[in-house]
């Protein structure tokens, strides 16, 4: 690894929370998701850290709070540079409002293949053989809906991609990300388990920010956040809510902050 993928890596685990020393309280490993041992006991632990009424809702809220898939794709889109997460070798430890996950810090150097080829291994890797895997077992442990889960996916994914295409000020990355994000719509259904079609080919309704300048999407699927202990009811990106309900909740946001 030279200097500057050093640097990007670095950047990139802390900004979302990627550890490569675990912590003595691991709630989940990665083989656990693989093979399914053990995974309900994990389960009600991360209930428990979640305070979630049953480990249908701690399972949407793993998923919503899970976000290292980001990383990948930030530095695919926006840096051009790879990083692979093999979810074997992977452990996660929860906290109520998050998840910090425990990797190695893989940044393999891009081979001579061209970038459409590059792309489409690293992305094949990361959906069929990570997020996949993931929700599937997931689904099957608690009976949670993996469309749900990948509407969560979707979500964050959609959201990511659009704040990066607004904040680029170089053409050639902003275009390159513009690409990148056409192209995940189009990858093929299979890679996402038994999908009749790609769960991230889809549109989101939009509002604009009353205080910020930018655009709010509103989710598909309400993430079940409400149910939680400590909630204050659904998140102001909820399907359930009015826009009027959205905008007073948005409003109350900005004075606590």
């Amino acid at each position: 690894m030279n200097g500057r993928e050093g640097v990007i890596m670095e950047e990139l685990w802390n900004k979302y929370r990627i550890r490569t020393m675990e912590a003595a309280s691991v709630h989940l490993g990665g083989k656990q998701l693989i093979d399914g041992k053990g995974l309900e006991a994990s389960l009600q632990t991360i209930q428990s850290m979640f305070r979630t009424p049953d480990i249908k809702t701690a399972a949407s809220l793993f998923i919503k709070r899970y976000n290292v898939y980001i990383a990948v794709l930030e530095a695919m889109s926006c840096r051009n540079a790879e990083t692979r997460l093999s979810l074997s070798q992977m452990s996660f430890s929860c906290s109520a409002t998050y998840i910090f996950t425990y990797a190695p810090m893989l940044f393999t150097k891009r081979s001579k293949q061209s970038r459409d080829a590059w792309r489409e291994q690293l992305l094949q890797e990361l959906f069929q053989e990570h997020l996949s895997v993931m929700i599937a077992s997931l689904e099957r442990e608690t009976g949670f809906s993996a469309s749900v889960m990948w509407s969560h996916i979707a979500y964050y994914i959609h959201v990511m991609y659009e704040r990066w295409i607004r904040e680029e000020t170089d053409p050639l990355i902003q275009e390159r990300i513009i690409a990148d994000f056409a192209y995940l719509q189009k990858l093929p259904a299979k890679w996402f388990g038994a999908r009749d079609q790609n769960p991230l080919c889809v549109s989101f309704s939009c509002m604009k920010h009353p205080i910020e300048d930018k655009p709010v999407l509103v989710r598909k699927t309400c993430c079940l956040n409400y149910k939680t202990e400590t909630s204050k009811g659904p998140c102001y990106t909820c399907p359930r809510l009015s826009e009027q309900e959205r905008l007073e909740k948005i409003h109350a946001l900005s004075k606590k902050a």
